[in-house]
Parts: C-alpha cells; sequence; structure tokens
C-alpha cells in the first residue's frame, strides 16, 4: 500500500489540469486511505506483547508528529525556492512516503529474520 501511494503521488507531478486533479485526488484518496487503515494492524502485528501496543502506538504517532509539524513547512519552502512552482514538493512527498515505506519493509524483514524464517518469507507467492 505505501507503495502504490509513493507511485500515486509521483503521479501528481504530471497532473496539469483541474480534471486530472481530481482524477488524481481519486486515486490518492484510495491509496492513502489504505495505508492509514492498516497502519494500526501492522503495528500491533509487530509488538508480541499486547500491553505494549498502546505504548508503541504513541511512540509512533510521537514521531509521524513531527513529520506532520514540519513537512508542509519544508513543502513551502521548496515552493518559494522553485518560484511558485509545486514539482519539488511534489517529488519531496513522494519520496518522504517511498522512504516511510523502506523504514516499514525493514522492519517487518528484522522480524521476520528474528522469527528465524527466511528474509522474504512475508512474501506469499
Amino acid at each position: 500500500m505505501a507503495f502504490m501511494t509513493g507511485t500515486v503521488m509521483f503521479c501528481w507531478i504530471g497532473v496539469q489540469n483541474t480534471t486530472g486533479l481530481y482524477v488524481w485526488t481519486a486515486f490518492y484518496g484510495f491509496a492513502v486511505g489504505g495505508v492509514q487503515s492498516l497502519f494500526p494492524s501492522v503495528l500491533s502485528s509487530l509488538t508480541t506483547d499486547p500491553q505494549k501496543q498502546g505504548t508503541r502506538m504513541g511512540m509512533v504517532f510521537t514521531v509521524v508528529s513531527f513529520a506532520s509539524l514540519t513537512g508542509s513547512p519544508i513543502a513551502g519552502a521548496i515552493i518559494d525556492a522553485m518560484g511558485g512552482k509545486y514539482v519539488g514538493a511534489q517529488a519531496f512527498a513522494g519520496c518522504c512516503m517511498m522512504l516511510g515505506m523502506a523504514f516499514v519493509l525493514s522492519a517487518r524483514i528484522c522480524k521476520t529474520r528474528k522469527m528465524g524464517a527466511g528474509t522474504f518469507a512475508f512474501i506469499k507467492v
């Protein structure tokens, strides 16, 4: 889901008109909705002790709060530096989502290795 959301964010760069923006917004809504709805269940799957789930969720949301508070000013500074063009901010948003996906994938691989399974045992083919 995070990869799909990052891909949709990069597709934002190609939007040139209002109709395209509406279509892109629909796809982005589905993609980011999936990420948001899966977040608590994925976090709980990485926690072995159910009593610590709330604590870990709070810790994650604390980290996310810094990203939420700094993302908009950074994007605004990028837009200003590019003379009012949004391409840099769009690329920044896509890169941040892909970086987040890499962190989640790394955590999942580490957990799978810790359980004694193969590196990519969580991928069902």
